[in-house]
């Protein structure tokens, strides 16, 4: 997905391409937040964060939840 941050996007389809074209911003925020929402999904699962560094582990949070809502947000507007 990260392909559409390129400046011309390889491997594209052609309706998906008509798509990204007509909603640009919404799409890359589709994919953005979506994207950092996975990078940082799983470390809200490590216990050593969570026990050692509380703080670090609500900022990532907070930080998921923004990037759930901007992806899904997007993605709905997208669609």
């Amino acid at each position: 997905s990260t392909r559409f941050f390129l400046p011309d996007p390889p491997h594209i389809g052609e309706g998906i391409y008509e798509n990204f074209i007509a909603h640009k911003t919404m799409f890359l925020g589709h994919v953005g937040g979506s994207l950092l929402a996975l990078l940082i999904g799983p470390w809200q699962l490590a216990s050593n964060i969570r026990g050692r560094w509380p703080k670090v582990h609500r900022w990532m949070g907070r930080s998921y939840v923004l990037m759930v809502l901007i992806g899904g947000i997007s993605g709905f507007v997208v669609a």
